[in-house]
């Protein structure tokens, strides 16, 4: 009986040191097994606002339950991290945690208080408007960022009054903020109006002080006193040049001899809605003035500048000196300017070394090009009784091989 209670202990323990061996110890390679971060569940917990510096936001991470630490069971890495908008963060693992995971967190732009804002000038002269175009300045309290390329912008601003004056109050909205560090910053009142005061000076006369006349032809002084000045302008031929041209008024009438004289321009402001300040000066620092124009009457007056440009493009927008076309393209020039009724004429220099040929059109301006290489192309307006002939600026056009296209013709062929 003993004999047999023994054998039934034995095979229990024996059993019992089997089960323990496959419960406990742990499978081939246990020790290089870790557990995955893919699984984490990954938590922000900190608002970020643009300070110029990398933001690293406060997060939990847990996993299974257990929350783990940084530097013990993971590191971090940042990317975009410094401006506003979208960062990411990537959670790697360390130690018997492996794998990795992103997580997008945003950084909004920096908050600009209304006292963070100050109008600091407005300066304009009149213009019978009440818009106006002041320079504002950002001076953040705290955290300033002295680096950053900031401009503060706005859709509205209205001075209280269109008249001459000081101290008039202004009123701006629509505030916002570009420059290469604008989208970093918003208004914390998006429906701010910022207050402050600007100034409105009086239009000063400007006046072009000579010109040329060709001899039997008349011009309106007039037209020499700039663009907007609306005051009260005189003339009066010096007395003592005794010229033979004619003064009417402001009407000046060359005679027909070459001959050198001074007219005496007296310009008077206007006080448009009589306050006392003039809106329109007569000169920068007074009501009025008096100014000389220097006379030359001349056989034949100089033309304004001649432009030639190619058609279909605007010009006075950076209209470029040098085109490119192909071999057998055609262009089409055009010219503006110039003065008086002489015809416009296109012209082709063919200069010697630059290889360039083609054919033009002298009186449509229309250009082939027949040869690779460049040429110069330019336009000249003729003289008549009044005006010298002018010349254009050059465009250098630069003619580039054809393109080279193959067609493949699709056959079919029957085999056997």
């Amino acid at each position: 009986m003993k004999r047999k209670m023994r054998k039934a202990i034995g095979l229990w323990l024996a059993a019992a040191m089997l089960l323990s061996a496959t419960v406990l110890a742990p499978a081939a390679g246990a020790a290089e097994d870790t557990l995955s971060l893919a699984e984490a569940d990954i938590s922000i917990t900190e608002v970020c606002y643009y300070n110029g510096g990398p933001q690293k936001p406060k997060m939990n991470v847990v996993l299974y339950g257990t929350v783990l630490m940084e530097d013990q069971d993971y590191d971090v890495t940042y990317q975009d991290n410094v401006d506003a908008g979208t960062a990411s963060v990537t959670v790697t693992g360390e130690g018997i945690y492996s794998g990795s995971q992103t997580k997008l967190f945003t950084i909004h732009p920096r908050k600009v208080k209304a006292e963070e804002l100050e109008i600091e000038s407005c300066l304009k002269p009149y213009d019978g408007t009440e818009d106006a175009e002041p320079e504002i300045l950002l001076d953040l309290e705290e955290n300033r960022i002295p680096d950053d390329d900031v401009i503060v912008t706005y859709e509205s601003a209205q001075y209280e009054t269109r008249y001459v004056g000081k101290e008039i109050p202004i009123m701006v909205s629509g505030i916002g903020f570009a420059g290469k560090d604008g989208k970093n910053y918003e208004l914390r009142d998006p429906d701010l109006v910022l207050e402050g005061v600007g100034e409105i000076t009086a239009f000063s006369a400007e006046v072009k002080t000579d010109v040329k006349l060709a001899k039997g032809y008349s011009i309106d002084l007039k037209e020499l006193i700039c663009d907007g000045w609306d005051g009260e302008a005189s003339f009066e031929i010096d007395k003592g040049d005794h010229p033979e041209s004619s003064l009417e008024g402001s009407v000046l009438t060359a005679g027909n001899e070459e001959e050198y004289f001074e007219v005496h321009v007296t310009l008077k402001g206007r006080d448009v809605n009589g306050d006392g300040n003039f809106e329109y000066a007569g000169g920068k620092y007074s009501s009025s003035d008096i100014r000389t124009i220097e006379v030359d009457i001349v056989d034949s007056e100089e033309q304004e500048a001649l432009t030639v440009f190619v058609k279909d493009t605007e010009v006075g927008s950076g209209q470029d000196s040098n085109i490119t076309m192909y071999y057998g393209q055609t262009l089409d020039f055009d010219a503006q300017g110039g003065s008086g009724s002489g015809e416009v004429t296109f012209l082709l220099r063919e200069e010697y070394g630059l290889g360039g040929r083609g054919t033009m059109n002298s009186a449509a301006g229309t250009f082939t090009a027949t040869e690779v290489g460049k040429v110069n192309v330019l336009a000249m307006k003729a003289g008549d009784a009044r005006y010298e002939e002018v010349m254009s600026n050059v465009i250098t056009v630069t003619i580039l091989p054809a393109p080279l296209t193959i067609q493949v013709k699709n056959q079919t062929a029957y085999v056997g």
